[in-house]
């Protein structure tokens, strides 16, 4: 699988709360967009794009799909936007009126990332919250008490090539479009 990003994105893990898969949500992808599998997606107008930082979050893309179904990135697909490594779409400038392709969303609030944040994360920092970088796909800065889009729950101490790391987390979404009385 050729990424095109190695360091950046949501990771899904787990849920806090049920050891079934997740549910996926879809929605359309707006006009000229650029989503990364791993990216942070907000709606604006109804339409899926990645978070720009600061906003409620739909949830985490997991998949992007063409309006069958199939995923962009196999043969087959109906897609005229542009494909990036395996991860990677940049929809067209008519995706809301042609092709219509969707991103797959984890939006359950008790579900954990994995996450390589921008900074050093402290044991200390663990249930504070975080804001996510302009791009939708990094936590940025420290965490800090006051109610942000992500909550810290897990330190992660190695990488996935099993190096320590002291930048790794797990983190849920806390400020979602979808209100479920689960959130902080």
């Amino acid at each position: 699988m050729a990424l095109s990003s190695t360091t950046k994105g949501f990771l899904p893990r787990r849920s806090l709360i049920s050891a079934a898969a997740p549910v996926l949500v879809e929605f359309e992808i707006g006009n000229s967009k650029t989503i990364t599998i791993g990216d942070a997606i907000t709606l604006s107008a109804g339409y899926a794009q990645a978070d720009a930082g600061g906003d409620s979050l739909a949830g985490v893309c997991v998949g992007i799909v063409d309006a069958k179904g199939i995923n962009v990135f196999e043969r087959g697909a109906d897609v005229d936007g542009t494909l990036t490594g395996d991860d990677t779409y940049a929809s067209a400038s008519d995706n809301t009126t042609d092709k219509k392709c969707k991103v797959q969303l984890i939006v359950d609030p008790m579900y954990l990332f994995e996450n390589v944040a921008d900074s050093s994360l402290t044991a200390a920092e663990v249930g504070l919250f975080a804001d996510i970088n302009s791009t939708g796909d990094q936590i940025t800065g420290t965490c800090g008490a006051t109610q942000a889009q992500m909550q810290l729950v897990e330190l992660v101490t190695t990488d996935l090539s099993g190096a320590a790391s002291t930048t790794r987390g797990l983190f849920r979404i806390v400020e979602t479009l979808f209100s479920t009385g689960l959130a902080a």
